[in-house]
């Protein structure tokens, strides 16, 4: 387990539940876009990539600029995942506090990101966020 794992473990167990919907603000995507100012624009965005940023960010292990020189983490799934790519993060086997990418075309485009809670021999245990459902453990 890394060094920051349980820390961001406890912090990702503390929003299962919240729902984003227009009544709400998205605190997820109103931090990622308040960084310059632009939180508006994100508010009605995809927010899983927002979601694990603002994670580690909540943690003090902030994700390094990976999509914009001035914002912390990322907001697109494939532009994670190919600095991720570029940075020879990927693994095959992840362990608790990893992202996790998703694919649904053997790999061409990602779609979808979360944090790992725990790794099983065939299956991962992660917490998202925007999935359709409230944060959840899936």
């Amino acid at each position: 387990m890394s060094e920051y794992s349980e820390a961001l473990i406890k912090c990702t167990t503390k929003q299962i539940g919240f729902i984003s919907s227009h009544n709400k603000i998205n605190p997820y995507a109103e931090w990622y876009g308040a960084q310059v100012n632009q939180a508006a624009i994100f508010e009605k965005s995809p927010w899983c990539a927002m979601f694990v940023s603002w994670c580690f960010n909540e943690i003090g292990y902030p994700l390094p600029e990976m999509q914009h020189k001035v914002y912390s983490g990322f907001a697109s799934t494939q532009i994670g995942l190919e600095y991720c790519k570029q940075k020879n993060w990927i693994v095959s086997t992840p362990e608790s506090g990893d992202i996790v990418f998703y694919t649904w075309d053997k790999g061409k485009t990602c779609r979808h990101v979360g944090i790992v809670i725990e790794n099983f021999a065939r299956s991962i245990l992660a917490i998202e966020g925007n999935t359709g459902n409230p944060i959840g453990v899936y």
